[in-house]
């Protein structure tokens, strides 16, 4: 690739390099944040995981992330300019291992987000209810947009295919260019989505990513703009043949595709397999041995009708039986011991200190629920509402 308006010895070569460098920050942080995301699913294997790598992971995209990109990106930078006025490298041979370096992150990048539509019914199954119960009114963009991605595969499948084959074809050098323009289309339509519909950093993991993707493709696809003329206005193709590829790029394919599967069943069987994954009714409710009124729940919002519960070890409490109260309902983070039959959960609104319920009847419709929630005894007879 040309490069377009660097010049050695100019301050427009240092930002250039600095702007490059922070790409390339960016795609190793998109790379290892989807190998990290998928296997981290797999069910089994993230029990292998020691604690301590969960915490070094934290350590590295909390603390070592920026200091890379705010410290290590301008210093590289400078040191790359100095070494390109000296002549002591070539600028070519270095653009060109750093845009391929970029290059190599925006595939990974839209892979994840592909897979992420992908199985995004398995990911949202339990707001599936949560959002059937809300009323229009109490529904934040953020909330619309999953509603809209859960009720419409068309539109899923559409935005997962593109994001996909954009991917794959990035991982080529004969069809980056059509990668990149079907990137940069799927990308104007997510961007398009998240102004007017909701928010995409409460599905995809933020808006860093999402903004990488938009600039990195506009970046290597300004690069490609004297392809790009010759393919609109001459009679060139704009998707060249791969039936020449070599062999290990098929298979680099394949295991992106198995990747892929591998994903979609671990998610799958984590859904499966937990036993309090759903929407739960709350047919008896008893607080210190006195039995809750159904009609309490319009004056006493702990009077709880309904439980909301992820497997994500995310639950909410509601009292409404008929919609779902964002702003009244209580929320809590959740671990289950399905041996001992135990529930801990660390924090409820207005509650002060953990929860902790002794639980009866696991993987049946049917649950009893006893523990004491604040100064009260609570006891509960919940079944699934199918």
């Amino acid at each position: 690739m040309k490069n377009l308006f660097a010049r050695s010895g100019s301050i427009q070569s240092y930002f250039l390099k600095l702007f490059e460098l922070v790409l390339v920050v960016f795609a190793v942080f998109s790379a290892s944040s989807f190998f990290v995301y998928v296997f981290s699913s797999i069910q089994g294997f993230c029990w292998m995981l020691p604690s301590w790598f969960v915490s070094f992971l934290g350590t590295v995209y909390a603390i070592v992330f920026p200091i890379i990109l705010f410290i290590g990106c301008p210093l590289c930078a400078y040191f790359w300019y100095r070494k390109g006025v000296a002549g002591e490298t070539s600028p070519e041979r270095t653009h060109t291992v750093i845009r391929g370096a970029v290059r190599w992150g925006l595939a990974f990048t839209l892979i994840f987000y592909s897979m992420a539509l992908f199985v995004f019914p398995l990911n949202a199954l339990w707001s599936r209810p949560v959002l059937d119960d809300m009323t229009t009114s109490m529904m934040s963009s953020n909330y619309l947009f999953e509603y809209l991605l859960l009720r419409s595969q068309a539109l899923r499948g559409i935005l997962s295919g593109s994001l996909m084959f954009g991917g794959l074809l990035l991982f080529f050098r004969r069809t980056i260019f059509a990668g990149l323009v079907i990137a940069m289309f799927t990308s104007l339509l997510l961007l398009l989505m998240l102004l007017t519909v909701g928010n995409l950093a409460s599905i995809f993991g933020g808006n860093i990513i999402g903004l990488y993707l938009l600039v990195a493709t506009g970046y290597l696809l300004m690069l490609q703009w004297s392809e790009l003329r010759t393919k609109l206005i001459g009679a060139g193709q704009l998707i060249t043949p791969v039936a020449g590829m070599r062999f290990r790029w098929a298979m680099l394919v394949l295991v992106v595709a198995l990747t892929g599967f591998i994903y979609k069943q671990s998610m799958h069987e984590m859904y499966m397999n937990n036993k309090l994954v759903g929407k739960w009714k709350v047919k008896v409710m008893e607080r210190n041995g006195a039995e809750v009124s159904p009609e309490t729940w319009m004056t006493d919002d702990r009077a709880w009708t309904t439980v909301y519960i992820d497997a994500k070890n995310e639950l909410r409490f509601c009292a409404n039986p008929y919609t779902f109260d964002q702003g009244a309902s209580f929320h809590g983070w959740y671990q289950l011991d399905a041996e001992k039959g135990q529930l801990d959960i660390d924090y409820l609104r207005t509650v002060s200190g953990p929860v902790q319920f002794r639980v009866e009847g696991l993987g049946t419709n049917e649950l009893s629920w006893r523990g004491k929630v604040g100064k009260d005894d609570v006891r509960m007879i919940l079944a699934r509402d199918l």
